[in-house]
């Protein structure tokens, strides 16, 4: 799978050239790659199923969870149906509300899942 990467040369987009569309952002800025499923750097902290199960198992909507972790429903929606290109912050943030409310994420050898505890 292909994907553009940005590839920050210059971190002032106030320095850089406007290009014609009028961001600071131009094509040399991008570059494609590859996606290596084996890289380390590439894991999600959770998989976009885990964060269905915990977030029904924890009795949350896609609105609350969204508001709690300061996002829009629109994200959530999409991670969870297997866009993984937002951000890991924002993944980390997903996460850690969905832990506030007692899920657990599991993955071992036997695989992925979602436990929830009592408090």
């Amino acid at each position: 799978m292909m994907y553009l990467k940005f590839r920050d040369r210059n971190p002032s987009l106030t320095s850089r050239k406007r290009n014609s569309a009028g961001s600071g952002i131009t094509k040399g800025d991008m570059e494609m790659t590859d996606v290596d499923p084996d890289d380390k750097e590439n894991e999600l902290p959770i998989t976009p199923a885990q964060c269905r199960m915990a977030r029904a198992g924890v009795q949350l909507s896609v609105r609350e969870l969204a508001r709690l972790a300061e996002v829009s429903g629109l994200t959530v929606t999409r991670f969870e149906n297997g866009d993984v290109t937002c951000p890991v912050e924002t993944i980390l943030g997903l996460m850690m509300v969905l832990e506030a409310r007692c899920a657990r994420f599991l993955s071992n050898s036997a695989g992925i899942g979602v436990m929830i505890v009592d408090h």
